[in-house]
């Protein structure tokens, strides 16, 4: 009987000690996001390259179901983060005789599926208004994050988001954040969207 528990003790002993390791692997080894918040990437996920985002959005804008949208040209992107640090969307003007109409959000992860994500009318982005924001606020380091299927908001260098409705929510940038809608087979996808 003791030597069944030594033996426990000891397969107990290496299964600790072997997830610490590995958890601490695991944020070692992060990429840091290329902003002045230090939160580093826990999973490498393939990315979607600023050239392919523009392809696929001048691609989505004729199926946008606004009729205003038809013959609008695109301008240049911003990228959006999820609050973990991954890169989540590309923020893509819709312009018209060089005005903003609207805005379309593309993925900037081959996780999620090679379409439009989020189309909004309008004469502001919503990086606009958020840089409103943090300026009311007297924030001057921030990236822009995605909370939900609309929700947008700033993140501080400490983690806090601030929403566009100005409400703050502690998030712990270290823990995963996923849509329900990434998958690895959205990969796939894009391979074949790219042929």
């Amino acid at each position: 009987m003791r030597q069944r528990v030594k033996r426990f003790g000891i397969v107990l002993l290496v299964l600790v000690l072997s997830m610490a390791i590995l958890s601490t692997g695991a944020r070692a080894f992060g990429t840091p996001t290329k902003i002045p918040i230090k939160i580093s990437e826990p999973n490498p996920t393939p990315k979607v390259s600023p050239s392919l985002a523009q392809y696929l959005a001048r691609t989505e804008l004729d199926k946008v179901p606004f009729p205003e949208f038809k013959d609008a040209k695109i301008g240049e992107m911003k990228l959006f983060y999820f609050p973990d640090g991954r890169p989540a969307y590309y923020e893509v003007p819709v312009l018209k005789e060089g005005k903003i109409i609207g805005v379309m959000f593309v993925p900037a992860l081959k996780t999620m599926p090679p379409t439009w994500m989020q189309v909004f009318k309008g004469n502001e982005l919503i990086s606009q208004q958020l840089d409103k924001l943090a300026k009311e606020r007297g924030i001057t380091n921030y990236r822009y994050v995605v909370l939900g299927a609309a929700i947008f908001g700033i993140q501080k260098e400490d983690g806090t988001v601030v929403d566009m409705a100005g409400r703050e929510y502690k998030i712990d940038p270290n823990k995963p954040f996923k849509f329900a809608i990434e998958s690895e087979e959205n990969v796939g996808l894009w391979d074949s969207f790219t042929r």
